[in-house]
């Protein structure tokens, strides 16, 4: 990049675009303002500097493995960094918060971890709605959440009603009743064993 000279005894320029967290080594070398012009100066030695820290972009995948017991559940939520995000720095811990879908009257819990890639949780056997974000120096990411359904006492999870009307030879259709205290959804399949008779 060229700079122009200006009549001040010092001279800057703000490099633009760079990546947060990032390290640059730079050289600068003059040229006097004359006429013909002549040549350039020797480069100088490298200069490193660093960005600061943002917020991390992106979401965390995150998903859950649940033990039922009589009276409680234990959910343990697992995340690791997606495809799509970027730390922007140095991660220092996560932060978890799980709220009550059914109660509002029971308070949210938050807590954080520093060192692993997952938490425990002991729920009742009401829906509930955990999220999970990721911090470093600057700031936090956006929340990934998911959704811990209700059960039964029997430990039998409440799932809405669902049809597969309107299916083809080369796809089926489902179609659900959505809730309002539910905001995402997953759908698993797999293929159906064929009993030769």
């Amino acid at each position: 990049i060229t700079v122009q000279s200006k009549s001040d005894s010092h001279f800057y320029f703000q490099l633009g675009g760079l990546q947060p967290a990032t390290n640059y080594i730079f050289k600068v070398r003059c040229a006097a303002d004359v006429s013909p012009f002549w040549k350039w100066s020797s480069w100088t030695e490298n200069l490193s500097a660093e960005t600061t820290e943002a917020a991390p972009s992106g979401l965390l995948d995150v998903w859950r493995h649940i033990n039922s017991g009589l009276e409680q559940r234990n959910v343990t939520v697992f995340w690791r960094e997606s495809s799509e995000f970027c730390a922007n720095g140095k991660i220092q811990k996560y932060l978890l918060s799980w709220e009550n879908l059914e109660d509002p009257s029971v308070q949210r819990q938050n807590d954080s971890v520093s060192a692993s890639h997952n938490y425990t949780i002991s729920l009742d056997h009401r829906s509930y709605k955990i999220l999970v974000w990721a911090q470093n120096r600057a700031s936090v990411s956006f929340p990934s959440v998911i959704i811990i359904p209700a059960t039964d006492k029997n430990g039998e999870v409440h799932y809405n009603e669902e049809t597969t009307d309107n299916n083809t030879e080369h796809g089926i259709y489902i179609s659900w009743k959505p809730q309002s205290k539910f905001s995402q959804y997953v759908v698993e399949w797999c293929n159906q064993p064929t009993h030769h008779l």
